[in-house]
């Protein structure tokens, strides 16, 4: 036993040591057209660090139409970005349910940016580096602005919230009762009390690996929260209605 623990913490300590060469270079992401305080059309992109093993942090950037770099928001562990066909962008710090709104009155005139596409990658670490930032005010994010960040993060993370919910559903399917036949009350009570601890431990872990996952994945506790209830729901749902039917099928 003693072994096996010294195991697991050698390998964490080398997981950890090594950390650094496992860093990958910041990323961009959702590159959107943003209409400015005086008309102009610039850019606004999403520069993501590396979180190593937690959820890489993430910053707006805002390029004018000269392609400057004119504002650097502060870091941030999810932010989702609903555009409307005028350009006008809500930048929604989805985790800690703030906004970043632009402030022209501090904006820089920065380096010139390259042309970026979504998923490429930069060497300049400086960018994403620091907790200086500039040409945003921050604030709360009202209902409607939330609900807007989180139906467009549902639709970004569709494949992550179905699985969640499948996840749920078999945690959920594990504390079914199962029928027994066994003519021994007690050995009855015993059978059926141990699935019920295992079917407890499954569900429990199947809950902390899916939160997990979407810690990691940058989503808010509501899109961990509503795909559990719906996966686990449906399926308690089913086992009900067969429940209640099984009687009348085995008299007829």
């Amino acid at each position: 036993m003693r072994f096996v623990l010294a195991l697991c913490m050698l390998t964490l300590g080398c997981l950890i040591a090594s950390a650094p060469a496992f860093a990958h270079r910041p990323y961009y992401s959702q590159i959107e057209s943003i209409r400015l305080a005086d008309g102009e059309i610039g850019q606004v992109r999403l520069l993501h660090g590396d979180g190593i093993f937690f959820t890489d942090p993430v910053r707006p950037l805002i390029v004018n139409s000269k392609g400057q770099l004119v504002a650097r928001g502060p870091k941030a562990r999810s932010i989702v970005i609903p555009c409307s066909a005028e350009h006008a962008c809500l930048i929604v710090d989805l985790r800690n349910e703030r906004i970043y709104d632009l402030e022209a009155g501090s904006f820089r005139q920065g380096p010139v940016q390259p042309d970026v596409r979504d998923g490429d990658r930069t060497d300049d670490w400086d960018l994403e580096d620091g907790d200086e930032s500039w040409g945003f005010t921050m604030r709360d994010a009202s209902a409607r602005e939330i609900l807007t960040a989180n139906l467009m993060a549902a639709r970004q993370s569709a494949p992550g919230l179905a699985m969640i919910a499948a996840l749920a559903a078999v945690g959920a399917f594990a504390l079914i009762p199962l029928p027994l036949n066994l003519r021994s009350r007690g050995v009855r009570i015993f059978v059926r009390t141990i699935l019920l601890l295992v079917g407890a431990m499954v569900c429990l872990f199947l809950l902390i690996v899916t939160f997990w996952l979407s810690v990691l994945s940058g989503l808010s506790f509501e899109l961990w929260l509503v795909p559990t209830v719906l996966g686990a729901g449906a399926v308690w749902l089913a086992a009900g209605i067969v429940r209640r039917r099984a009687p009348r099928a085995a008299r007829t």
